[in-house]
């Protein structure tokens, strides 16, 4: 015990679901409904995430008393929202000590800033993005075939949907329009891709199965079960996938 160093905590901040400050954290502690709430960002999903409620707007005047008036727009400009989310809770944690802030501007070099993700390495980032841009780019293209979504076959028969984006059809086969528009009707079509809701409720409803809270062995059994439903569920015609080229030549047949 003697050779412990004392560590003391003279201030803290917080950004978490329903809660952009220690406040509003303090009084949800006291409900117990839940702080999940539906995550759309890859497109239409079962999952549930803590999506932090957070605005850096809130501490611009912090920052317009304390620096010239680019500071703010240049970190609001580059700046990700793991950064802005660090230094939200850093300002918080000052406002919890009178005085601290004053102290550790004379400290100088010698208060230190530390800072730990369990994002990995950037290019493990970097490998990690790419090959999901690629796996919803094919997962997209699945749910977007006419045969998979009523909406669009009403589209390509007449009645048109005006918010539906360009038809990549529209253009030459390849070139850099082409690849964008596919990519924007590809999502479009998903999202009201009529298969999929088809497939996400029966997914839900075997992840939804209560895993018994006896021994290990049961919920072992248990989750496995819940694979082997899902495998499945994934093999079901409806749901099975099929060759890219299969979906391209299926949806320009429709469209002809």
């Amino acid at each position: 015990m003697a050779d412990r160093k004392r560590v003391g905590i003279f201030g803290w901040g917080v950004v978490a679901p329903k809660s952009p400050n220690i406040e509003a954290f303090e009084r949800n502690l006291e409900r117990a409904d839940s702080w999940l709430t539906p995550f759309r960002g890859y497109g239409q999903s079962n999952f549930l995430v803590g999506d932090p409620e957070f605005d850096f707007e809130t501490y611009h005047e912090w920052f317009d008393e304390r620096f010239k008036p680019a500071k703010y727009a240049q970190l609001a400009d580059k700046m990700g929202p793991m950064v802005k989310f660090a230094i939200g809770a850093f300002i918080q944690s000052l406002s919890q000590n009178p005085g601290i802030e004053t102290y550790l501007q004379k400290l100088g070099t010698k208060c230190h800033v530390y800072v730990g993700t369990g994002l990995g390495d950037i290019t493990v980032t970097q490998q990690e993005a790419l090959r999901h841009e690629r796996a919803l780019r094919r997962w997209n293209e699945f749910w977007a075939a006419p045969e998979r979504c009523a909406a669009l076959r009403a589209h390509l028969d007449g009645d048109t949907d005006p918010a539906a984006p360009r038809d990549p059809d529209n253009f030459p086969t390849g070139s850099e329009e082409w690849i964008e528009a596919k990519y924007d009707w590809e999502e479009f079509w998903t999202a009201r891709s009529d298969a999929l809701q088809q497939y996400l409720i029966e997914a839900a409803a075997i992840q939804g199965e209560a895993v018994p809270p006896s021994s290990r062995s049961a919920k072992l059994t248990t989750i496995r079960q819940k694979l082997n439903k899902i495998r499945a569920l994934n093999k079901k015609p409806a749901f099975r996938r099929i060759s890219c080229g299969t979906l391209r030549t299926s949806r320009r047949r429709r469209s002809r």
